[in-house]
This record gives structure tokens, C-alpha cells and sequence, in this order.
């Protein structure tokens, strides 16, 4: 929950009163199908998205792209230790018939009427660019039946991929940490990660969105998805097939930031046929672990690499 109330309206009239006047520098991205079109006036944004989103960067623009308006807050006269003045990571939002806003500790972004949308970063740091992202994005890839998974997916040395769901804290970052430390082995992401299917066969991409591991490579690979494991803690290392009626209820629930309330009958009914179409291909099982460092040993694809 939002405590800084004062901060929060702050921000709120920032993007009531954000000036489109002088956004003379534009980037084009296609990023992961979507394309986007930013316009700022900041220098140190600009860098901050070349730098950081090389690959997705076109040098051409797109006649559909959504356009983003973004500031620095520091062109605002508000310095990073006031943006960021705000304890919780939750995104506070606010729909009308005209706009959706969502603001969170380092981002304030506002969804226009008219197709554009207006937002507000620290161009300090990559967080705020990434968090509006995440509220962005889940939405536009959705329609395109592209999903991101909060997970952390780590890759056998036949480059096939393992996801590892879990609740906050069930430990995706820490199993992630130890699958290098234990056998160098690749993480794509510990955080997001896009799973999509092709010709009947399941996919995974890392989302680009963030994370304290993220296999950033010159150009977006897919790999081919391999197995699904629910995280749960325990004092000892096991693995149990899980039932894919719960399979499918785990799987929903790790479907990031699309926002149920506002999905419609059909776009629910997409998700669900996502997640037992995934499941009648690839079984679930719970990976009860105690995050030693050799856990993944009890894991067919890694003990076989031993």
C-alpha cells in the first residue's frame, strides 16, 4: 500500500500538468513485437534507453508504434531521494472513462485518451523505466498470446529451459544463484520471463523487464521450454508431480500484471486455454528444496550433467 499520500498526489498533478512541448529526441523500439516510439527532451534518458535496450532500438520508425512521452523528474526540479520517497513497491492506479494512471515509488505514468501515454522516471537509475514496463507491457503482449511469467528460468547445458514458479520469497532469485555457483549454469531471468508457443512447441525468452540476474544478449533468443517447477522450502530436497487442475491455478497465478479485475470473460477464458494447452504438454511438479547448493542435483536434467 501506498503510505507517501503527499508524494503520490505530487505525482499525480505532474502528469495533470506534463508539457509535451520540446520532446525533440525520439527512439524507436520494437520490442518484442510491440512497437514504441519514445520522445523526451532529456539526454540522460535517452541514453538510458540505448544503453540498456540496445537491441530492441530500430532505425526506422512505426506507422502503429504507441508513442511515450517521458521526462526526467529532475528536469522537474524534483531530486531522486524525493521521487523515490516512498517505502512500498506497490502500483497505485486510477482508471477513468479518459485515462489509466499508475504510479509507483519510481515511476508516474498515465495512459491517454488519445493513444499516447506521458511518463515520468528518474534517469539516475533503469528501475523506473523497467516498472513501467511491467505495467505497460503484460497487456500489449497479451494480446499477441505472448505471456510473462513471474519466474526465474535457468537452462540445461542442451540450452533447453526450466522454469521455477513460486510465491514472493519461495526463493526463484536465490535457486537462481545457486544453479551458477554450482554448475555455471545460464539464467535467462530470475524475475520475468516470456513464454509463448510456436507450432505446438512452448518458448521462453527473457522479458527484458528486470531482475537481479538477466541474460542480456546481443539479440532475443527463444528456447525451447522444457519442464515447470513450483518452489516450496523444506528441509530436504524432493520433487512431486502436481496435479495439472493445480498446475494450471499455479500457473495463472504467476501470470504477471494483467490485472484480472479488467479482463473480460474472453480474455480470461485466453489465459486459462494458455495454461492447459502449456500443461498438457509440459507437467508441473513441486520442487520442495532447502536452497543448498547442489539442490538442482535432484532434478533429472541436471543430475545427468554431473
Amino acid at each position: 500500500m501506498i503510505t507517501n499520500q503527499q508524494l503520490l498526489n505530487q505525482k499525480k498533478d505532474l502528469l495533470i500538468n506534463f508539457s509535451k512541448i520540446e520532446l525533440s529526441q525520439s527512439l524507436s523500439l520494437n520490442f518484442h513485437g510491440i512497437p514504441l516510439e519514445f520522445k523526451t527532451n532529456s539526454k540522460s534518458i535517452s541514453e538510458l534507453i540505448t544503453e540498456n535496450y540496445k537491441i530492441f532500438i530500430s532505425h526506422q520508425s512505426f506507422q502503429d508504434a504507441k508513442i511515450i512521452n517521458i521526462r526526467d523528474c529532475k528536469d522537474l526540479s524534483i531530486k531522486t531521494e524525493d521521487w523515490c520517497d516512498e517505502p512500498s513497491q506497490d502500483c497505485w492506479r486510477e482508471k477513468t472513462d479518459h485515462s489509466e494512471i499508475a504510479i509507483q515509488r519510481d515511476f508516474a505514468g498515465e495512459y491517454k485518451a488519445d493513444d499516447e501515454i506521458n511518463l515520468i522516471i528518474d534517469s539516475s537509475y533503469l528501475d523506473g523505466l523497467q516498472n513501467f514496463l511491467r505495467w505497460y507491457l503484460p497487456k500489449e503482449l497479451f494480446k499477441l498470446k505472448r505471456f510473462v511469467i513471474h519466474s526465474s528460468c535457468i537452462m540445461d547445458q542442451d540450452n533447453h529451459a526450466h522454469l521455477f514458479l513460486g510465491h514472493s520469497g519461495a526463493g526463484k532469485t536465490t535457486m537462481a544463484e545457486r544453479a551458477m555457483k554450482w554448475k555455471s549454469l545460464k539464467v535467462l531471468s530470475d524475475d520475468m520471463n516470456l513464454v509463448f508457443e510456436k507450432d505446438g512447441v512452448f518458448y521462453i525468452q527473457s522479458s527484458y523487464m528486470g531482475g537481479v540476474f538477466e541474460d542480456r544478449q546481443q539479440e532475443v533468443k527463444s528456447y525451447p521450454l522444457k519442464s515447470l517447477y513450483w518452489l516450496q522450502q523444506d528441509k530436504k530436497n524432493e520433487v512431486i508431480q502436481i496435479p495439472q487442475s493445480k498446475g494450471v491455478l499455479k500457473l495463472m497465478a504467476s501470470i504477471t500484471n494483467l490485472f484480472w479485475n479488467d479482463l473480460n470473460e474472453q480474455e480470461i477464458s485466453v489465459c486459462l486455454n494458455f495454461c492447459h494447452s502449456l500443461l498438457s504438454n509440459i507437467s508441473m511438479a513441486e520442487f520442495k528444496n532447502n536452497l543448498s547448493l547442489n539442490a538442482l542435483e535432484i532434478i533429472p536434467e541436471f543430475r545427468e550433467e554431473s
